[in-house]
């Protein structure tokens, strides 16, 4: 009876088993993991859609090699073009940057839910690259966004294709205002949260116009550990000229990353 059980197939002894390191794409700036999920969570207007394009241009700063898919839903192409711009003339001071590695997807007339039907499509197609940003997450989730049963059904597939193509994949997702306490709260089922490893909340800071606090709100891949602190800062939007308070010394918000 064992011998036919297709579990025999999948079991080993963790004796036998080798140590996994985890990989990471920008480990001194936004540290992303490869073959997993991450997500980037903020408010409205934050510099979400700005941030990942920057995630994006600095993916082929740290190699030129890298492919990056940026699927964002909610921008026209040209829009984010012009936005690329920005970031590479007035953060990165680069405007000669080779981008010919990283792809838009127009999806205009595109179908986008990810399902059980088109899975093996998506997963096949993304495994050229390195980064699939996928900006927000509600425009590729078809399901009830308060239901546990569904989001996770969902997460499930994205898992299933960064793991099986040793890919990082990057969700970014809208979250709540915060409550009285101070605390915000990604929006919609707990599951999207459970299933990724490492979540980053994107949040204001007062009289700061073009700086972002980037809160690590879960970490199962010890990002804390090697950033040495919780929260960092980040320059997100690309404005000429920073802010007096800008100029006046970031080390009274936090420690500055790029």
């Amino acid at each position: 009876m064992e011998k036919n059980n297709f579990l025999i197939n999948y079991t080993t002894k963790l004796a036998d088993a080798e140590e996994l390191n985890v990989e990471f794409y920008l480990k001194n700036w936004l540290p992303i993991p490869k073959g997993s999920i991450t997500m980037i969570t903020a408010p409205g207007g934050s510099g979400k859609s700005y941030l990942s394009i920057q995630i994006a241009l600095r993916m082929i700063l740290e190699n030129k090699e890298n492919r990056i898919l940026l699927w964002n839903t909610e921008d026209a192409v040209g829009e984010m073009k012009k936005r690329s711009n920005k970031i590479l003339k007035y953060i990165l001071k680069n405007e000669e940057l080779d981008i010919s590695n990283i792809d838009v997807i127009d999806n205009s007339k595109l179908p986008v839910y990810f399902n059980d039907g088109n899975n093996k499509e998506f997963l096949e197609y993304f495994k050229k690259y390195n980064l699939i940003i996928l900006d927000p997450l509600i425009s590729f989730y078809s399901g009830e966004e308060n239901n546990n049963s569904e989001a996770r059904r969902f997460m499930n597939l994205l898992n299933k294709i960064a793991i099986n193509n040793n890919q990082s994949i990057i969700i970014v997702h809208h979250h709540n205002k915060k409550d009285k306490e101070g605390n915000s709260r990604t929006r919609g089922a707990s599951a999207f949260v459970d299933a990724v490893r490492l979540l980053y909340e994107i949040q204001p800071l007062k009289n700061y116009k073009t700086l972002k606090k980037i809160e690590i709100a879960k970490d199962n891949k010890g990002v804390t550990f090697m950033v040495k602190n919780d929260n960092f800062i980040i320059k997100v939007l690309p404005f000429n000229e920073p802010t007096k308070e800008e100029k006046i010394g970031v080390e009274n918000v936090g420690k500055l990353f790029g």
